[in-house]
């Protein structure tokens, strides 16, 4: 990335910012850094001048006026970094909810092989990175830019022979630099990735803390983090190795530099071409540059930093695997709401390990409009494949999903997945109250009646009834408060919620007692007409399928019909034995 790509996507997201705050607060950036520049000349009137004949009035004066330069100086300066930290922060925010919106715009396909470290990583730490890029960075290569440039103008004005003195280390600087860079770009993007895999194992090391303490799991974290953060140090320490080369021979060339003017200048007082105030103001500005100067390798450090940060974003907003949409979709008002799959076929990949396995192979039955579909079979079968595909969570590799003779890709799939309730088999709860679960995702609010109706038909009201906070109970992270079989019934509420034209349910029977299961199939019978595809290893009691289909391997292996769901379920139970769940 060059600097021009990098500075036009950065002012893509502060140009946000009314421009006014951000030319207030380069302005004062810059007359920060410009103001202390008289200070040495006002020393060499001072020397020059003001003692040489004895003039009190303008030795007074000149104290008054280095006091007016340190006094906007420290103002300028603080104003101009306190709105440089709001822009920063503002602009953090803004690039931080820009790229958490894209990813979840992503298709699950692209999620699902990136390790979520690095997706975390690219978020939080390469954002904070560009922000303290903006918070400090930029200030002080304003300052060192401000410096040099005006030191330099004033120094071929006061004496033109010692100023190609003071630059002649400058190519040589540059040349460090160049090098520098070669080996600083690598190791930055090296950084960021370790960054990924430590975030990805803390958050795998905590949402498998039931497991890991089982199982004495917490060995083999400590063991894996310990070997990360090994590899982040070691990258850290190689940084700042390259780092302390640059800075001593930056010092040592400075050195070189406050040699030569003291041995020039004190040459041309003594041949009588400049004044004493002359070298010693000259003297001043040197040692004035050498602060912003010593701070360039790390100026430099933070710029490779921040440009591996908006490298790996800018792959983030590259990434356009999203879900194929037609131009004009139909409206749902339009179509039937029979569902066919027609010889689908679908395989996972992994871009990681660059390999794919087959999930779904020439898959082909239908499930007309209020029908109840069973789809079983043993783990690993593609039942829950099958089921994403009805909300669009995946699209067939081969072959096509169509409701009433429309493909899925010809409609608009927030308002298809508005008409779909999905029930997978790991629920997710968010942190909150039962309440704001259930109404989780709602594009309005819905009438009171149907939400009562929801709880009542997922038997929720028992599982409130339980709570002294009712509907306010707060279920946790991830409903660590609740059982499996609570967030179950929270979660099929909040589906029912939406009035879906198709419920996808997925081991809904694992999960609760065959009484509670009969209760809530029979009150979604009576109360919804619904098309439900039910996913599982046996046909739940009261579900009573239309249809029941056994699947193998990515394939529907044979049909058993059934309109007496009681003898359904028998029969499937005799055909197929104890699977278990």
């Amino acid at each position: 990335m060059t600097w021009l790509e990098f500075f036009s996507r950065l002012l893509s997201v502060v140009s946000r910012t009314p421009r006014w705050k951000t030319f207030a607060a380069g302005g004062a950036l810059v007359l920060a850094a410009a103001t202390p520049l008289f200070t040495p000349y006002l020393l060499k009137l001072f020397v020059d001048i003001a003692i040489p004949r004895r003039d009190l009035n303008l030795l007074w004066s000149l104290g008054v006026a280095a006091v007016v330069v340190y006094a906007v100086a420290s103002l300028t300066r603080h104003y101009g970094r306190m709105e440089v930290a709001r822009l920063a922060e503002d602009f953090r925010r803004r690039l931080t909810c820009q790229a958490f919106s894209h990813l979840q715009g992503l298709s699950l396909s692209y999620h699902r092989s990136r390790g979520i470290g690095d997706l975390s990583a690219r978020i939080l730490y390469d954002t904070y990175s560009l922000k303290s890029f903006i918070a400090s960075t930029l200030p002080a290569a304003v300052e060192l830019a401000v410096t040099i440039g005006g030191t330099a103008i004033i120094l071929v004005i006061l004496a033109p022979s010692l100023t190609l003195l003071a630059f002649a280390a400058l190519p040589a600087a540059l040349i460090i630099a160049y090098l520098f860079r070669d080996k600083i770009r690598p190791l930055s993007r090296e950084l960021s990735e370790h960054h990924g895999k430590v975030y990805a194992t803390v958050h795998e090391a905590l949402t498998s803390i039931e497991e890991s303490k089982v199982y004495g799991g917490a060995a083999e974290f400590d063991q894996r983090l310990a070997e990360q953060s090994r590899r982040l140090a070691d990258t850290e320490v190689e940084i700042a190795r390259h780092r302390n080369k640059l800075l001593p021979l930056l010092n040592f060339g400075i050195s070189l530099v406050l040699v030569g003017v003291l041995v020039g200048g004190g040459y041309m007082i003594i041949a009588g071409t400049v004044s004493v105030g002359t070298v010693v103001a000259y003297y001043f500005y040197i040692s004035k540059s050498l602060g912003p100067i010593r701070s360039a390798s790390t100026l430099m450090l933070s710029w490779h930093r921040a440009v591996t940060a908006m490298e790996r974003l800018q792959e983030l907003f590259d990434s356009e695997e999203r879900l194929e949409q037609t131009g004009n979709p139909r409206e749902l008002s339009e179509i039937q709401w029979d569902i066919a799959f027609e010889n689908v076929s679908f395989r996972y990949s992994d871009s990681q390990t660059n390999r794919s396995f087959v999930a779904l192979e020439n898959l082909t039955f239908n499930i007309s409009h209020g029908q109840r579909i069973a789809l079983l079979g043993p783990s690993g079968a593609g039942k829950s494949t099958t089921g994403k595909m009805v909300p669009r969570l995946f699209d067939p590799d081969h072959g096509q999903i169509t409701v009433g003779g429309v493909s899925l890709k010809d409609l608009a799939l927030d308002e298809w997945r508005q008409r779909v309730g999905y029930v997978g088999q790991n629920v997710f709860l968010f942190s909150g109250s039962i309440e704001q679960n259930i109404r989780f995702g709602l594009k309005t609010t819905s009438a009171e009646d149907a939400f009562k109706l929801a709880i009542r038909a997922a038997r929720v009201d028992e599982v409130i009834a339980q709570k002294p906070d009712g509907l306010a109970t707060q279920v946790g992270e991830r409903g660590t408060c609740l059982s499996g079989g609570q967030k179950k019934r929270i979660a099929l509420a909040r589906a029912l919620l939406r009035s879906p034209a198709v419920l996808v349910i997925d081991q809904l029977a694992a999960d609760l007692q065959e009484d509670l299961c009969r209760e809530i199939f029979e009150m979604i019978r009576r109360e919804y007409h619904v098309s439900i595809l039910y996913l599982g290893h046996r046909v739940p009691a009261g579900f009573n399928p239309d249809a029941v289909y056994w699947m193998e391997e990515g394939r529907i292996k044979r049909q058993l019909q059934s309109h007496e769901g009681s003898s359904a379920r028998c029969e499937v139970d005799s055909s197929i034995g104890e699977t278990g769940s």
